[in-house]
């Protein structure tokens, strides 16, 4: 039992990492699947803006606090903010 409960953290770790890698490469994935489409000729330009924090929402996948939250969506109010400025 000492042996499982001593790899737990690293494995819940790697699996965390791991969620956060692929919803990364989804997101890039539909970045580069929009620009190449308006890259085809005859079809409707799509216009791209995106909005992404600019500083670490601490936690992981699974590792959220009630603090981690409320930090996150006030970090989301100043970069939408900032978006619709530009």
């Amino acid at each position: 039992m000492d042996a499982w409960e001593s790899k737990w953290p690293e494995s819940l770790s790697a699996i965390t990492r791991t969620v956060d890698i692929i919803a990364n490469e989804i997101f890039i994935n539909d970045i580069h699947r929009c620009l190449a489409y308006n890259h085809l000729s005859g079809k409707r330009e799509i216009k791209l803006k995106y909005s992404y924090p600019r500083e670490p929402l601490g936690g992981g996948g699974f590792e959220v606090s009630t603090k981690d939250i409320q930090r996150a969506i006030n970090l989301g109010y100043l970069d939408a903010d900032y978006f619709f400025e530009t």
